[in-house]
């Protein structure tokens, strides 16, 4: 499972790295070597990790596609925010003119600025330059391969544990539970009633308004459904968030999709959307709070663009309810930016605690 340091790394990588640019063109802001197989002189697994840096958060969309055509399966954020998991469907990926075996590994794109791209880019360079850090972080990797008898999953489980701890210290941060807190993956809004939204770098609220520049932001109704009913009531819709959990869910499933393609502005990680309780205020980034106002209501159109998604999102339980799973709907107390990685605070209201209803 660990093996000693072999110099050839650094030379696939620079062939992977070469490709990737490649294939991306101008959406490649950079192409870091992170991991231990970055390190000389580490013992490590035989795998490459690889951070690509989009030019800007807006670009992820096009990043994606590309990614996905030259062989790669887009798997999500695996739990942390803001940098998204692409694996190779086999050892030719990714698919190059003439054709190669590429050794294996790990792609996570994000955008700039964000906060585990960096947490590895400063790990890396710390372990370049400290023989001592180096070390010691290769006792505890051999340690913990001891202990799993060659199984990798139990292997990065303990790692991802043991030696958080380390990592965070040996680049200036404290561990806490904040570390990993509950957050936004993906922020998104469209200016027209369109099916899907557009993911964006970040959003601007609005207190009583909504998302600045999206087509369901208003005091009264927005909602062509609503509006043809009575035009003068509050709006209750003003943000739709959805849990990125239901995305891994659903592409487990064998749907293509992801944040922004059910129309929701914000995607969460973290948080139990649909088990809060109705008025439950969400304390978004610096200066955010929404207030939950119930379950958005899967659409016809959601069938129409899929066949069998709106049986994955609106299920019938055994008692004969209703289990609605396309996200809440929100309104805005207190207006601020909201932008990918940004942490979220849930305070439910006093009891007794009602639950959400279609809103």
């Amino acid at each position: 499972m660990i093996v000693p340091y072999d110099s050839k790394w650094a030379s696939e990588f620079a062939a992977l790295r070469g490709a990737l640019v490649g294939i991306l063109g101008s959406l490649v802001g950079a192409v870091e070597h992170v991991g231990s197989t970055a390190v000389p002189g580490l013992a490590a697994k035989p795998i490459l990790d690889v951070d690509l840096v989009t030019i800007d958060s807006a670009a992820f969309e096009n990043v994606r596609e590309r990614l996905v055509a030259a062989g790669y399966r887009h798997e999500g954020d695996r739990g942390v925010c803001g940098r998204e998991a692409f694996r190779a469907v086999d050892a030719c990926v990714p698919r190059v003119r003439g054709g190669r075996v590429w050794m294996k590994h790990h792609l996570y794109v994000c955008a700039p600025g964000n906060a585990e791209l960096s947490r590895h880019v400063r790990f890396r360079d710390v372990l370049r330059s400290d023989g001592g850090a180096r070390a010691a972080y290769e006792a505890a990797k051999l340690s913990i391969a001891t202990r799993v008898d060659g199984d990798r999953r139990r292997y990065a489980r303990i790692k991802e544990h043991e030696c958080r701890a380390m990592i965070l210290a040996a680049v200036g941060e404290e561990y806490t539970a904040s570390n990993s807190e509950a957050c936004v993956t993906h922020v998104a809004r469209a200016a027209a009633h369109e099916f899907h939204k557009t993911l964006v770098p970040s959003l601007r609220l609005l207190a009583g308004v909504g998302v600045e520049g999206d087509a369901h932001a208003g005091a009264t109704v927005r909602h062509r459904s609503r509006v043809a009913v009575d035009p003068t009531q509050p709006n209750l819709r003003q943000v739709h968030l959805i849990h990125a959990e239901l995305f891994d869910e659903l592409t487990l499933g064998g749907f293509a999709i992801g944040p922004g393609r059910l129309g929701e502005n914000i995607t969460t990680r973290g948080v139990d959307l649909l088990g809060l309780p109705k008025g439950t205020r969400l304390h978004v980034g610096e200066s955010v709070v929404l207030e939950i106002t119930g379950l958005r209501n899967p659409c016809g159109q959601i069938e129409a663009w899929q066949r069998g998604l709106l049986g994955a999102l609106l299920r019938t339980r055994a008692d004969g309810s209703l289990e609605r799973k396309a996200g809440v709907m929100s309104i805005v107390l207190a207006g601020g930016e909201v932008r990918p990685g940004d942490g979220i605070e849930v305070k439910t209201p006093p009891p007794p605690h009602r639950p959400l209803e279609r809103v």
